[in-house]
């Protein structure tokens, strides 16, 4: 076990052990003791708290995050007597835990990963996550199940291996992972119609389109009056192609693939210009 240590200095002949009493149950997450000794000289060292819950002759030390699962150790001495020096070891365990201390990653990429940071001598943690969409809060999901471009709120149960919940929960971790797709667009034209074919990829969304399947596209096209012709595309294993009908020959148009993610558009291609003309 990993041993903290902290040193009280006091003014006044210790008689003995007896003159200590833990009084750690006054105030959460503080390891307090109580003595009838003048315990002013110590009341403003940091990290030493003295409160009135626990009364004028206690005084209060707080663990810090990494002595959590460890074994904490107060040394009490006076400076005036001989062998006057008393250790006070307690077990610092989860319960002294404030779970918004622990530091958690917002995901940014998918598949969801969020990386916690728990107190290293807790080797036998570990943290299990539950995740609701806005405005679905009745409908729990795992990290393993979320979804681009949606909003996601989720907080994390502290477990010990042995599968047993420690009643701590995380801060709320909330994020939109917005992928960053990217549209490579190739075009051919006939008199009256533009054919546009396309690559998508993402760094933080692997395997586009394929793990995206509610990835859809439509191809718009425009002219100078903003007159726009639309086509449904269809989609292709690394992308998608559509034939955009009905255009005017000798005329500019500018085209693009509009990505669409559960009905709501989340890109959009750089705009390419063409001209269909009679072959």
């Amino acid at each position: 076990m990993c041993v903290k240590q902290e040193s009280f200095v006091h003014h006044l002949c210790i008689s003995g052990e007896d003159d200590i009493e833990d009084a750690t149950s006054c105030i959460p997450a503080y390891v307090c003791y109580r003595t009838d000794w003048d315990i002013t000289s110590l009341q403003s060292t940091p990290n030493k708290i003295q409160d009135e819950r626990c009364g004028s002759k206690t005084l209060c030390v707080k663990p810090g995050y990494n002595d959590i699962c460890s074994d904490f150790t107060t040394t009490i001495t006076s400076e005036t007597c001989v062998s006057s020096s008393f250790s006070f070891t307690k077990s610092i365990s989860i319960d002294f835990l404030n779970p918004s201390e622990i530091n958690q990653t917002v995901p940014n990429k998918v598949p969801v990963e969020i990386n916690t940071k728990l107190p290293p001598n807790c080797k036998s943690l570990s943290i299990d996550y539950n995740c609701w969409e806005h405005g679905r809060v009745r409908e729990s999901k795992t990290l393993s199940e979320l979804e681009p471009f949606t909003d996601y709120s989720c907080t994390g149960e502290i477990k010990d291996n042995d599968g047993i919940i420690k009643k701590k929960t995380t801060a709320p971790v909330q994020f939109n992972i917005h992928c960053d797709l990217t549209i490579i667009n190739t075009q051919n034209s006939t008199n009256t119609s533009i054919e546009l074919s396309w690559t998508t990829t993402s760094q933080k969304c692997k395997d586009v389109p394929r793990h995206l399947q509610k990835l859809s596209y439509n191809c718009i096209c425009s002219d100078v009056s903003n007159q726009k012709h639309k086509s449904t595309a269809e989609k292709q294993p690394s992308g998608g192609t559509c034939n955009v009908t009905g255009l005017k020959p000798y005329t500019d148009y500018t085209c693009e693939v509009q990505p669409i993610y559960n009905n709501k558009i989340v890109a959009q291609s750089n705009p390419v210009k063409q001209r269909p003309e009679i072959g």
